[in-house]
């Protein structure tokens, strides 16, 4: 840290509140001022709160710690934390970065189940700035190279994004058959061609730390256990929850739960992988999701999903085909993921020099 910058705290140079939190049913979808929550926007009202530029920090919840800036008449909830200098000494937008390169917010983070960041933990985190002048200059050249950074990084997400979109349409636009082959594909329903159960479950109290077979719930591998219910190959459903849909497929030995739908061919006519490949893109197995509050997939719903089937020949070539796409889309995956890490470390890397006095502003 440069020797001429101020040394202080959080507590001693900021006022830290959380304000008055008003109710989602009192939110106005016109509204005339917007409602920030612990992640940003959450709706509009026709009061406000605050009336000029605030800063923000998520103080409960997963993205605890998370930062926002409000932009002028606005309502703040008591899911944030608003932090305003005590004096025209500091720069709101410098404490923003501050926020996210100057402090190890991790350490004063609380709470397992429900994490929390509060007024107490604050007050003590180190705050160190320069003079008004050199604050902003840190802010201009932070500005360019974290506008710069974040592009990239949006333009990496979208990249792999289009992976999967790719693979997606690869397989759509295989799994139809052209007019000469469309006779000797068979037309017909999920429940007419397989089983479909729900296990039996298992309490989390009973998982094995060091169990000898994993344990599958609703979206893989949660636990291992010591006993097995499946011994084979299974395609498994996810039938509860957000991700209600999802396809997984089991390998080996392994305990199934409940809040996994088992789909298994009732014949040899229908390849495992190939039915796979058939729910995860072209079944449209969100149209059958029932319930708002708890999403879910029955029995009776996916009974009624249209299934094509060609002969087994044509399905074992059409897998083979999708492993090696799927192998070469996970490879660009790969690719793209180590940017969006790079960009990640570049800008974390930037943001640290910027408060130990080692970031060129001249």
């Amino acid at each position: 840290m440069s020797a001429h910058w101020h040394q202080s705290t959080l507590g001693d140079t900021c006022e830290m509140y959380q304000p008055k939190t008003i109710a989602k049913r009192q939110l106005i979808p016109d509204g005339k001022y917007p409602v920030y929550g612990a992640n940003g926007i959450i709706g509009r009202y026709n009061a406000y709160n605050h009336s000029e530029d605030q800063l923000l920090l998520t103080c409960r919840g997963a993205t605890c710690g998370t930062v926002n800036i409000s932009n002028g008449k606005c309502w703040v909830t008591g899911n944030a934390m608003v932090i305003r200098p005590k004096t025209s000494a500091i720069n709101l937008n410098y404490l923003a970065y501050y926020f996210m390169g100057g402090i190890d917010l991790s350490s004063i983070i609380t709470g397992s189940a429900q994490p929390q960041i509060t007024r107490q933990s604050l007050k003590p985190v180190p705050l160190r700035y320069p003079s008004l002048n050199e604050q902003e200059q840190i802010v201009a050249v932070l500005n360019q190279a974290i506008q710069a950074i974040d592009t990239a990084t949006q333009n990496n997400r979208k990249n792999l994004a289009n992976c999967d979109e790719l693979f997606q349409s690869q397989l759509r636009q295989s799994l139809k058959p052209d007019k000469n082959a469309e006779s000797s594909w068979a037309h017909t329903t999920l429940g007419d061609t397989c089983e479909m159960y729900q296990p039996k479950n298992i309490s989390k109290k009973d998982f094995v730390e060091d169990g000898t077979y994993p344990v599958y719930g609703a979206n893989g591998i949660i636990g291992r256990y010591n006993q097995f219910n499946h011994s084979g190959p299974q395609l498994l459903l996810t039938c509860r929850g957000a991700t209600c849909g999802t396809v997984n497929k089991t390998n080996e030995k392994c305990w199934i739960t409940g809040n996994a739908m088992v789909v298994r061919p009732r014949g040899p006519e229908i390849s495992l992988d190939y039915l796979a490949y058939y729910l995860a893109t072209v079944a449209n197995l969100s149209a059958f999701i029932t319930g708002a509050a708890q999403p879910q997939l029955t029995r009776t719903s996916l009974a009624r999903v249209q299934l094509l089937i060609p002969p087994l020949t044509v399905q074992k070539q059409l897998v083979s085909h999708f492993d090696k796409l799927n192998l070469e889309i996970e490879a660009m995956k790969s690719v793209y993921q180590m940017k969006l890490e790079a960009t990640a470390a570049l800008r974390q890397s930037i943001l640290t020099r910027a408060f130990s006095g080692h970031l060129k502003v001249r």
